[in-house]
């Protein structure tokens, strides 16, 4: 039993070295790129709800010198008025004045070919002076036409204030 007495060689172990504990694991390529964002949104939140919280004071305000109270009251206020509007002749008393003047045209219903109703467009100058009329639609014959023409062009509106050159629109009945 020799094999008792023969005594092994001690292996030389290698010796770690004690482990640290660790309190906070180490943080990922994703978390470390995140870091700086998270910070500056945290002081730009803190900053916000301290400026919230905790308003600039006003200073007190200052009574203005004497004289510019004085002058302040002493001036009028200055007020931008719209210019009134021209006078218009109103639509009732065109319309009556064209009817006052439509008697003239009865000598033009007993022409052949005259209609019963004959819409019109008359042209008159700021002066109350025909220029001219039209006849929209189907013209009326040549003898109707002229007629009319004639005896239109002998009205004045010059008793009515018109605002500016205008057409009337109308329609004579005969």
């Amino acid at each position: 039993m020799r094999a008792a007495a023969i005594r092994r060689r001690p292996v030389a172990r290698r010796v770690r070295p004690p482990r640290r504990p660790v309190l906070v694991k180490p943080a990922t390529a994703r978390a470390r790129s995140r870091r700086p964002a998270a910070v500056l949104l945290a002081l730009l939140i803190a900053a916000l709800l301290w400026w919230r919280l905790h308003p600039a004071e006003k200073p007190a305000p200052t009574a203005p010198p004497v004289h510019a109270v004085a002058a302040a009251q002493v001036l009028p206020p200055v007020l931008h008025r719209k210019p009134a509007p021209p006078k218009r002749a109103s639509r009732d008393l065109l319309l009556a004045a064209v009817r006052e003047r439509a008697a003239s045209l009865r000598s033009c219903a007993s022409r052949p070919g005259a209609p019963a109703r004959l819409p019109a467009r008359l042209h008159v100058a700021r002066s109350g002076a025909m220029r001219s009329i039209d006849f929209p639609g189907a013209p009326p014959s040549k003898s109707v036409g002229d007629c009319v023409r004639e005896a239109t062009m002998r009205w004045d509106f010059s008793g009515l204030e018109l605002p500016a050159d205008l057409e009337l629109l109308v329609t004579l009945s005969f």
